[in-house]
This record gives C-alpha cells, structure tokens and sequence, in this order.
C-alpha cells in the first residue's frame, strides 16, 4: 500500500472520529463504531490509533493544523490590517472549527490520559505553532503595541476559545434553563462570539 493510500485512510478514520464525536460526545466515538463508519477492519484503526482517546486526538490535531493554514494565509496575504478586520479574519478562520472548538469546550484531560505521550506532544506542538503566528500577526500589523500587549493579547484569547463553542451553540435545554434561572446572555454565531471577543481585547489591552 502507498503512502497516499495509508494517509486517505487515516484521513477517512479521523474524519470519521469527528462525525462521532459531535454526534455522540467522548463516549460515543469508539474504534468499533469509527470501523463501522470507515468500513475498514479494527487493525487498520489501531495502526494509526491505539484507543478511541487518541483518535479524538488526532482529530483534534487535525483541525489545529488547519487552522495553522488559515492563520498563516491572514499573515501571508495581508500587507495591513484595522483592528476590525483582523478581528474579523481571525474568527472567520475558527468558524469552520466548530467540531475542534466543541472539544476544547470540554475537559480532555481524561482524553489526552488515555493516550501515548507522543501524541500529546503533537497536539501540543500545533497549539504552540498557532500562538507563535497569531504573536506574529500582532507583530506585522498592529506594531504600536507593545511586547507585554502582545502577550496579554495570545494568552487571554486562547484561554477564551475553549468557552467559544458553549455560549455559540446552546442547546434548547441549556436555552430555556438560563432563561428560566434569568441569567442574561445574548446569543451569537461562533463567528459573532468571536469577532466581538477578539475586538474587545485588542481595543482593552491597547488601552483604547
């Protein structure tokens, strides 16, 4: 089997991963179900993941380095940038990551417990590629900022995406309870919940 033939498959697998996840949650994406998916046999899952914990994983890092991609096009294709439209492009860039932004939302350390160190490391690594270049993306375009601005800015907005999916996506039940309980939010897309966060840092932090 080529090498393009093994990475379809474990493209296959992951995505499958995903499609589980969001259906079912943690418990529902097990490497009998994913088999079941994908059509392929329990020993080709296990090749590329050990447990049902390092497929989710794997998705994981996935959608991490997608999004490195469309953080690198924002540095790459843009001269200069407002405020407004860098907030604007950052969170377009996560409004395709919903099902990565519904993990974060959720606690994986019990996940990242259930898998080899190697695979942690390589979530890891990811995670750390996207601070450098959203740090360099605050470099090119906003300059009158300073170094301490810059890291307040990463380490206050990557905290917020790991609640970005539970104020975007509430469900009926979690609706009607907050209203019952008379708790105010205001409702918004991932993107709305986004834009307005990034812009309000930016804006805060520089002391606007």
């Amino acid at each position: 089997m080529s090498r393009e033939e093994i990475d379809a498959k474990k493209e296959e697998v992951i995505t499958a991963c995903g499609d589980l996840y969001d259906r079912e949650g943690v418990k529902g994406v097990t490497i009998q179900k994913i088999s079941f998916l994908t059509g392929y046999p329990r020993t080709t899952i296990y090749h590329h993941f050990r447990s049902n914990e390092e497929a989710i994983i794997g998705f994981l890092n996935r959608e991490y380095e997608k999004w490195i991609s469309d953080i690198r096009k924002i540095y790459n294709e843009n001269s200069t940038l407002t405020k407004t439209e860098f907030a604007e492009k950052l969170a377009r860039s996560l409004e395709p990551r919903r099902i990565m932004l519904k993990i974060l939302s959720t606690n994986i350390c019990d996940v990242e417990r259930k898998s080899r160190m190697e695979r942690i490391v390589n979530l890891n690594k990811s995670y750390r590629t996207a601070m450098i270049l959203i740090r360099k993306c605050l470099d090119k375009f906003f300059p009158e900022m300073t170094q301490q601005d810059k890291y307040d800015f990463v380490y206050v907005f990557f905290p917020f995406m790991q609640g970005i999916y539970i104020y975007a996506e509430l469900s009926e039940k979690q609706r009607k309870a907050m209203e019952e309980a008379k708790v105010p939010f205001k409702l918004g897309t991932i993107y709305e919940t986004t834009y307005r966060a990034i812009l309000i840092f930016l804006k805060q932090i520089s002391g606007e």
